[in-house]
């Protein structure tokens, strides 16, 4: 669940939908804060379905998540994101460390 700073409060449980929802629709605003208009991502959002997400806002976009979230992604996992589900299954992840 987001804390009143906005960030997730660690529980180690398994993500629930509710929690999936609250880093998608948090995900959601820092993509519209970076590529400058509004949108509501979805698992399967990619670079292919969202206008102005291509290779040089993919990095752009994830500083920006790494900064709102409060976590780091390894190069690796920059480069092998493939859409916003894996985005959000990442940060939960790293949230619950």
């Amino acid at each position: 669940m987001l804390t009143t700073s906005g960030h997730m409060s660690s529980n180690p449980s398994q993500m629930s939908t509710v929690q999936r929802e609250e880093i998608l629709a948090a995900l959601s605003a820092v993509f519209s804060n970076v590529l400058g208009r509004s949108m509501v991502l979805k698992d399967d959002s990619n670079a292919a379905s969202v206008e102005g997400w291509d290779s040089l806002s993919h990095i752009e976009l994830l500083v920006a998540a790494e900064k709102r979230f409060g976590v780091a992604f390894t190069s690796e996992e920059i480069h092998g994101f493939a859409n916003a589900g894996e985005i959000a299954q990442a940060i939960a992840s790293k949230l619950r460390e």
